[in-house]
């Protein structure tokens, strides 16, 4: 028997760091990094509390999520108390502020109509290492982007001048840029072809696309299909399958059954399409797996009964071939 799992009451990892390797066209790859994470001793003990401030680890090294209930409701209210929320420690906790030490935050403006958040820090971020840098942008990012479409992207300009793609134009960080832990050493890294099933552009059916993957190996392998789906293609001839908001509370594998525990975002419908998509985008990519055979889905750790469009989930799920567009598998 083989199984892989995530402690109890640990949320799947949330943040990418540096690089992630995709053999396909490199549109909007670039977006794609995070690092690891720990969980708040709140985060463990509340479910209802909302919302999460990321912290940085007191290693300098990793994202420390606390969870947080906000006060705020209206659009700057909510951003003045992340601000606050990030630039102080939470007694007890064992994290750094993101704001305040390293770096100091000049101003911010929020414009309502593109939901856009612009950060404004001075020189004294650019004296800070790479790898800092992107523990902060993270931190902010995962932070302010989390509030059901309040806040959908976040910039940043450095000293007068903002942070660009390679195209030159600015970056617009979105809370799903940031999805895969890599580990600083290269060498130890695992490689694989893996298969992620994706809807077709009519929202009908599936569209397999193979990317290669290069993992830490501490991930099992099938939170690294998970965390792909979540974030979406990056080709242009398929459509994304579950909602941004979706997050992988538990996986593991057991006798060649993967159970999946979801939190309730994976029960929004996408598009105009069938929940069976949602559902058997997941249960297709993950059987391609050596080890596993069927998919076992939970939600807030209870069995589904009533998923949306009558799509029956209760039971151990096998791949639906016959929703793979033109017949490939």
């Amino acid at each position: 028997m083989e199984r892989y799992r995530m402690k109890s009451g640990y949320k799947k990892l949330v943040c990418v760091l540096l690089i992630v390797l995709l053999v396909l066209p490199s549109a909007g790859c670039s977006a794609a990094k995070k690092l690891f994470r720990h969980e708040s001793a709140a985060a463990k003990d509340s479910t209802d509390v909302g919302y999460q401030i990321y912290y940085i680890d007191s290693s300098g090294l990793e994202l420390y999520p606390y969870a947080y209930k906000l006060e705020a409701t209206k659009e700057d209210g909510i951003i003045q108390e992340c601000i606050s929320m990030l630039s102080s420690v939470p007694e007890g906790e064992d994290c750094e502020p993101v704001l305040g030490t390293d770096v100091q935050l000049q101003k911010y403006e929020f414009d309502s109509e593109t939901r856009t958040l612009a950060m404004y820090f001075g020189s004294d971020y650019n004296n800070l290492s790479s790898e800092r840098q992107i523990l902060i942008r993270t931190a902010i990012v995962k932070t302010m982007t989390q509030f059901n479409g309040i806040i959908d992207y976040v910039s940043f300009n450095i000293d007068g001048n903002w942070l660009t793609n390679d195209a030159g134009e600015t970056m617009l960080m979105k809370n799903n840029d940031y999805i895969i832990t890599v580990p600083d050493d290269q060498e130890g890294l695992k490689e694989a072809d893996i298969v992620l099933y994706f809807a077709s552009l009519d929202g009908t059916g599936l569209v397999p696309v193979t990317v290669h993957r290069k993992y830490d190996p501490s991930l099992a392998l099938e939170s690294i299909v998970l965390d792909a789906l979540i974030v979406g293609p990056v080709t242009d001839d398929c459509k994304e399958v579950l909602s941004q908001n979706t997050q992988v509370k538990d996986v593991y594998v057991d006798d060649g059954v993967c159970h999946v525990d979801f939190n309730s975002a994976f029960l929004t419908l996408v598009g105009n399409q069938n929940f069976c998509i949602n559902v058997y985008s997941v249960v297709n990519s993950l059987t391609n797996l050596p080890d596993v055979d069927s998919v076992e889905i939970t939600v807030n750790g209870e069995k589904v009964t009533n998923a949306p469009d009558g799509v029956d989930i209760s039971g151990d799920l096998t791949a639906d071939t016959g929703l793979i567009a033109g017949g490939h598998q």
